[in-house]
């Protein structure tokens, strides 16, 4: 059975860009950043201490794609009536999960297409908990990916048709476990490696390990547990591309 490991970050998700709006033939007002305020309505935003979240580019330039805080995403998505999560789906854009995959599919004869997919998200509820942690629109309980697991999923499902997901919550308890933190990302990242593979892979098993997303202590402590626990067995994939 061969197995794909995936880290997910905060911006591995994004909007369409002005010149992606352009070409779709969307309007000024159906431009990204334009159509997030139909979205994020004024009850979510109520929820989510009214913070003003809003979709923006990294460098303003046309090309570049809009970003959004990924638990705020995640939750206007699933939020929202199966109408306007079609409508969503269509501004969504994977910059690094896409080429991941396109090696994957493309490269079938050289890159065995994976049995089953395991995915890293993280979720900083519990260490940042009280509402004055929360109401800081910089703070990284904003960042956090558990929320975008609907999309996804859904996203595996469309490129990887029966394939299961295995799902990893990374999810500190304490502050010395902050997700910045190396050592004790590396505790409980071998953790969690041990609860969700608790099983010896078969020999001609393949393990995919894709790192490039998430804080460097998870990209680290993915690459040596990955080696640790499956040796040569693992086949990096990476991307020369990060958006």
């Amino acid at each position: 059975m061969h197995l794909w490991i995936v880290t997910i970050g905060s911006s591995d998700i994004q909007l369409d860009s002005d010149k992606t709006n352009q070409e779709k033939g969307r309007t000024e007002k159906q431009r990204s950043d334009k159509v997030w305020s139909y979205w994020y309505t004024d009850e979510l935003k109520a929820q989510c201490h009214d913070i003003d979240f809003e979709p923006k580019p990294a460098f303003k330039d046309k090309d570049e794609t809009y970003r959004i805080a990924p638990r705020i995403l995640g939750r206007v998505y699933q939020t929202s009536p199966e109408q306007i999560q079609q409508e969503i789906w269509s501004y969504l854009t994977f910059p690094l999960l896409d080429n991941f995959t396109q090696l994957l599919i493309s490269h079938s004869a050289r890159y065995q297409l994976p049995a089953a997919i395991a995915v890293l998200l993280t979720d900083q509820s519990e260490l940042f908990a009280s509402d004055n942690q929360r109401r800081k629109p910089m703070s990284p309980y904003w960042q956090d990916t558990c929320e975008v697991k609907p999309i996804l999923e859904k996203y595996f499902q469309d490129r990887f048709p029966g394939i299961s997901c295995e799902w990893i919550y990374l999810d500190p308890k304490s502050e010395e476990q902050r997700l910045d933190n190396w050592d004790e990302v590396l505790k409980l990242i071998d953790i969690k490696f041990s609860l969700h593979f608790p099983k010896e892979l078969p020999k001609d098993s393949i393990v995919y390990v894709s790192h490039q997303a998430g804080t460097p202590a998870i990209s680290s402590a993915v690459q040596f547990c990955s080696l640790a626990k499956f040796g040569d067995r693992v086949r990096f994939l990476v991307s020369s591309e990060q958006s």
